[in-house]
């Protein structure tokens, strides 16, 4: 009767555990699903958004798919999505008028703006302070506190949650130094701009326009000229 018994509680704790075992296997696979699709959703939002492509974007960033705890990961990862979104519309918005700024070169804006070039250095002025300004602010977005800031606490001190999100679904946040150094090169370009109408208005009465050519009246002057035009033309050789 004993042996009976024994064998009867044998038999029940082995199906109480491999039904625990199926039960924690099942669960298991779902949290990986879970966590591959959400990767997967949160790579392809952001790669939109750095190429400046809108193809449905708000819908998906404003829809959540996970469940459980994963809802405040997703949720924690679209709401950072949607700060960066704004920010690289506002950079593009700049980024597409490039010929707009390069443009102040021709010859018919040296003719309607010059010899003091209020207008062309005030463009150039603005421009360069509105982009430095986002470039600061994706510096500190892109930073791993900012990134970690958009978890409940209680996510941020669970350490499984937290690791999942900062060097799995987020980790592609942090590697900002392509598009820093995009933006460094433009503004580059905008100091360099800005030095050659520095130069012209400082030196307005040594130069004049001769068959919608600058001509100076010092060699060494026109030398310096040229090496400023040189610097831009350098950039533009670099960034194609």
């Amino acid at each position: 009767m004993k042996k009976k018994i024994i064998i009867l509680v044998v038999v029940i704790l082995s199906i109480i555990l491999l039904a625990f075992t199926f039960i924690l296997f099942t669960s298991v696979k779902k949290d990986l699903k879970i966590e591959s699709n959400l990767t997967k959703e949160v790579t392809e939002l952001n790669l939109l958004i750095e190429n400046n492509d809108n193809s449905n974007i708000n819908t998906r960033l404003n829809t959540i798919t996970t469940s459980g705890d994963y809802v405040l990961v997703e949720k924690a990862a679209k709401n950072y999505l949607k700060d960066k979104e704004k920010l690289f519309k506002e950079m593009y918005e700049i980024l597409d008028n490039s010929d707009n700024i390069e443009n102040l070169l021709m010859i018919d804006n040296i003719k309607t703006d010059g010899k003091e070039f209020t207008n062309t250095i005030s463009l150039i002025n603005n421009t360069g302070s509105k982009l430095t300004k986002l470039r600061d602010e994706y510096q500190s977005l892109t930073s791993k506190e900012k990134i970690e800031s958009y978890l409940t606490k209680r996510l941020r001190e669970d350490d499984y949650y937290n690791d999942y999100y900062l060097n799995e679904l987020m980790a592609d946040m942090m590697n900002n130094q392509k598009n820093l150094a995009a933006i460094n090169e433009y503004l580059a370009t905008v100091s360099k701009l800005k030095d050659i109408f520095s130069f012209l208005r400082e030196n307005k009465d040594n130069w004049n326009l001769e068959n919608d050519k600058i001509m100076f009246n010092s060699e060494t002057l026109y030398n310096y000229y040229e090496g400023l035009l040189t610097g831009i033309s350098d950039d533009k050789m670099n960034n194609m």
